[in-house]
């Protein structure tokens, strides 16, 4: 039911209507409704061209009003290094590129911040 296209539709209208709520929203709410409705429809069609569940439980896009799965024959993304060099690292460059061109700057660390990650040795000696 997640990957149904009547699924996306619906969850894009309750995050539309929730947003009525804050003013801040107003004006890009249709449009932030829009974005969740189609990234929620590409799971599904990402899911598409992967080898997980393809045999046993096919994408169902018409989900409740037909049970007929979709499959591809071929699945290029098969597993998690496939899914981080064909979806992830796709992602985080078309990002970076979207912020470049829209003048968003890049998160950076001071260079001075130092960061701990609480494995002393000693951790109970004072």
């Amino acid at each position: 039911m997640t990957h149904s296209i009547t699924f996306a539709a619906m969850l894009g209208v309750a995050v539309s209507s929730a947003t009525v709520v804050d003013p801040k929203w107003r004006g890009q709410r249709l449009r932030f409704g829009l974005f969740v409705a189609v990234a929620t429809a590409l799971h599904g069609v990402l899911d598409l061209f992967t080898s997980i569940g393809a045999i046993t439980s096919p994408v169902q896009f018409m989900s409740p009003f037909s049970s007929r799965g979709f499959a591809l024959s071929r699945h290029p993304i098969n597993g998690l290094f496939s899914e981080l060099f064909l979806c992830l690292l796709p992602l985080i460059g078309a990002t970076r590129a979207i912020w470049y061109v829209r003048g968003i700057p890049w998160p950076r660390r001071r260079s001075a911040e130092i960061v701990s990650l609480g494995l002393s040795k000693n951790r109970g000696a004072a």
